[in-house]
């Protein structure tokens, strides 16, 4: 007879719950959109194409665009690399 010590044979315990694939994936959704990668370029690269406009350092077009992408990937990888924005740690 084996004693119920919490633990399987294989050493785990026996409370152990197995994770579906939707909840793996829901995971994966809410820390790809909440990483600062997303918030580089979902925010800060309109913002700063938007500004870039808006001060007439650049005619609205493609130029104004490749200045915000160039920006918001610069930041956001930064931050993601980092760990944080640089203006937190």
């Amino acid at each position: 007879m084996i004693a119920d010590n919490g633990f399987s044979r294989y050493n785990l315990p026996s409370k152990v719950t197995i994770r579906d694939n939707e909840e793996i994936m829901m995971e994966l959704v809410f820390k790809v959109l909440l990483s600062p990668m997303a918030f580089g370029v979902g925010f800060i690269w309109p913002l700063t194409t938007q500004s870039v406009i808006a001060l007439h350092w650049l005619p609205a077009g493609s130029a104004a665009i490749l200045a915000g992408a160039i920006v918001g990937f610069v930041v956001g990888l930064m931050a993601q690399f980092r760990g944080s924005w640089i203006w937190v740690k």
